[in-house]
């Protein structure tokens, strides 16, 4: 039986304060039936077998349900604590739902709605559910935040639109899902949404979920500022799509120990930058024109490999002219072959700059290094490396693919088949300067510079802000106190001149423990050169 009705015949009514218990009679009746809007229903507390407040068969608008109990502890067709149907312009906020099919369930029609501030704990199916089974109906501008789900048995928040329809403009932020039997927030056929500052938690599923039925180009899609604490983390899935989702932006979320977080499939020029990976692979799948960059990995040690066959705890795949640049990373080999970053897959003009591997996280108890700092995989082109640090990896960089371009070390292009430890241009390049101050005197092993890897002496330059006169100065470079330039020019000032230009030695191999020390044969006869720096530049294998 139903314990009140509302007459879609009045114009508004309030119900407020009042205790419906419909728990005798075990029929799937709503406590509460709303047939009318512009209503308040407000402090109630609804014990039902099946739905606690519905509306059913016309839309509702202008109506406020807050601050309301309810409790549903049978089920029945659409047995959800709160059920609405053509929803506008409702305000559904301060409730307290516990049980029922889903808490709360909204079909075809929702416009210009907030479901806000809501306490829902087990849910028998979703714990906030939007359908669409008809033809007719959207979700255009609503507002979904600071919900708080708890284990509902299937998933937190489920929009679903697969039936068609364009839905647009809608917000879901600040909510808090834990323990969900299915997926934390899953959207479904959405554009122009918003899923932000959502903290999800020991779901079953995925974290955040976020696909397509059949859909012609999407557009504005952002998941971002989300912390998710999950087995599975995060998947934005386009393989549905007749076009390409534009315009996506995954910003500053913090994905941790979810093994995996997934972009992939019909992407075109999305942003994913200033995210925190900890303990968890990202992947990039076909994602052309995209920007991957200033994201980080830490305590990243994962065995075996999320994404086998592919090691990299950052990987590229399929994607045509991504950026991929200033993501840093820590972690150690305990997957074989891992890799920082890894491309992968058949692409082109894919660009890789000031990427940092720095090694294992001091603080993790773990010790070793990533196999490879980057991998470029046989069927990847024309890649352009610049200013990476790959240096605490095993090996920095292993490049199977064609037309590599290493700008750091001087436009060098690399072809495919090798690897870092037989490209020299994939080594990486150091400059230390070493300071020679006040006014110079000649003198020999003036400074001592230990060597504690074993590198390679590219070239040296000297340059002074006081110019020696009379004479050129004259410097070198000893090895073990023997001369590295036993043949070639030693660098030199010309008289007048401030800098020596490039001069490369005739011994470059150094080994651990080795030491550079540098001597000034000659300083200028009238006038001494000063406050000077000597730079030796040198790569590490």
């Amino acid at each position: 039986m139903i314990g009140i009705a509302t007459s879609a015949s009045r114009s508004g009514v309030t119900i407020e304060d009042v205790g419906i218990d419909n728990t005798a009679a075990a029929l799937d009746e709503p406590a509460m039936r709303l047939e009318i809007g512009n209503s308040i229903v407000r402090n109630n507390n609804i014990t039902a077998y099946a739905e606690g407040i519905a509306s059913t068969g016309t839309g509702i608008f202008e109506t406020r349900i807050t601050e309301n109990e309810i409790n549903s502890w049978g089920s029945g067709t659409n047995g959800a604590c709160i059920s609405i149907e053509d929803a506008s312009h409702v305000v559904i906020a301060d409730n307290y739902i516990e049980g029922g099919d889903d808490g709360i369930w909204i079909q075809d029609t929702m416009d210009r709605c907030a479901i806000v501030n809501n306490i829902i704990h087990d849910a028998g199916r979703h714990g906030i559910y939007h359908t669409r089974p008809g033809v007719s109906g959207a979700m255009t501008n609503n507002r979904i935040s600071g919900n708080v789900i708890d284990a509902p048995s299937s998933d937190g928040i489920k929009l679903d639109h697969s039936n068609g329809g364009t839905p647009f403009d809608n917000i879901v932020e600040g909510n808090e899902v834990g323990g969900a039997g299915g997926i934390g927030i899953n959207v479904i056929s959405h554009q122009l949404i918003a899923v932000h500052d959502n903290l999800v938690e020991g779901v079953t599923g995925l974290g955040i979920s976020v696909t397509w039925a059949t859909f012609a180009s999407p557009q504005t899609v952002s998941v971002n500022d989300n912390i998710v604490r999950n087995t599975d983390g995060v998947l934005i899935d386009g393989t549905n799509i007749t076009g390409n989702l534009y315009a996506l932006k995954f910003n500053d979320n913090t994905i941790s120990d979810s093994t995996t977080c997934e972009i992939r499939d019909n992407i075109f020029g999305a942003t994913i930058q200033d995210n925190t990976f900890r303990a968890t692979a990202f992947r990039l799948l076909d994602g052309d024109s995209s920007v991957v960059q200033n994201n980080r990995f830490t305590n990243c040690t994962l065995n075996p490999a999320p994404f086998s066959p592919d090691t990299g705890m950052l990987i590229i795949s399929g994607s045509d002219d991504v950026t991929v640049q200033g993501n840093v990373c820590d972690g150690e080999d305990t997957a074989a072959s891992q890799a920082m970053i890894e491309l992968t897959g058949t692409m082109a003009r894919c660009y890789v700059g000031g990427n940092v591997y720095a090694g294992q996280d001091p603080n993790s108890g773990l010790g070793g290094a990533y196999e490879f700092g980057l991998v470029i995989g046989s069927s990847v082109s024309d890649t352009t490396l610049h200013g990476n640090d790959f240096s605490q990896a095993d090996t920095e960089i292993s490049d199977s693919g064609t037309n590599t371009v290493d700008l750091h070390g001087g436009l060098d292009t690399l072809t495919g088949g090798g690897n870092a430890d037989s490209l020299h241009s994939h080594k990486s390049t150091h400059v230390r300067e070493i300071a020679l101050e006040g006014t110079w005197t000649t003198g020999t092993g003036i400074f001592r510079l230990p060597i504690t890897k074993a590198c390679t002496i590219v070239t040296v330059r000297v340059m002074c802000d006081t110019a020696p006169t009379g004479s050129s100065a004259i410097f070198d470079v000893n090895k073990n106190g023997t001369s590295i330039y036993p043949t070639s020019t030693k660098p030199t000032i010309a008289d007048g001149a401030n800098d020596s230009g490039n001069h490369d030695p005739d011994t470059t191999a150094l080994a651990a423990g080795d030491y550079l020390t540098i001597d000034i044969d000659q300083k200028g006869s009238s006038v001494a050169g000063a406050n000077g720096v000597l730079a030796v530049e040198f790569t590490v294998p």
